[in-house]
């Protein structure tokens, strides 16, 4: 048996060296080089447009940080609105307790004052009987001394 193993591929023919040696046309050379030129300028062309993608992409991620920095702004600004609404709705119940706290103590206050001044006019007639009673005390002295006249 062989002990070389098959080629994948056989070349079958081998291009002739006669043809290498032939010197290209003139008018061939020129359209390879016009479409070097082309394809070099369309090259350079596509690499502009992927650094303006680039950039773009930039400009996004940018955008993208600014608008996320934005948004934690807000937030924050939402969580101290809300804060600051609790503290206030807070310092309202505490207003609102204290004036009817005041309220009442105007209340007994007033019904503290009414009594003194029931208490006043009280003591003043109670004054007055007493003056009274003293003058008719008085008077009933004399009246009992004018009476015995001995004593």
């Amino acid at each position: 048996m062989n002990d070389k193993p098959i080629p994948k591929y056989q070349i079958r023919e081998k291009t002739p060296e006669e043809h290498l040696d032939v010197i290209p046309n003139a008018k061939l050379l020129k359209k390879i080089k016009e479409e070097t030129a082309k394809m070099n300028k369309e090259k350079y062309e596509w690499e502009q447009v992927i650094k303006k993608v680039e950039g773009y992409h930039e400009n996004i991620e940018d955008l993208e940080k600014k608008r996320k920095e934005k948004e934690l702004q807000v937030r924050d600004l939402q969580n101290k609105r809300e804060k600051l609404k609790n503290e206030l709705e807070t310092m309202r119940n505490e207003i609102k307790q204290s004036r009817d706290n005041l309220d009442q103590k105007n209340s007994n206050l007033e019904r503290y004052q009414e009594k003194l001044q029931g208490l006043k006019d009280e003591i003043e007639s109670e004054k007055k009987y007493l003056e009274k009673d003293k003058e008719r005390v008085k008077d009933r002295i004399k009246e009992i001394k004018t009476k015995i006249p001995g004593m």
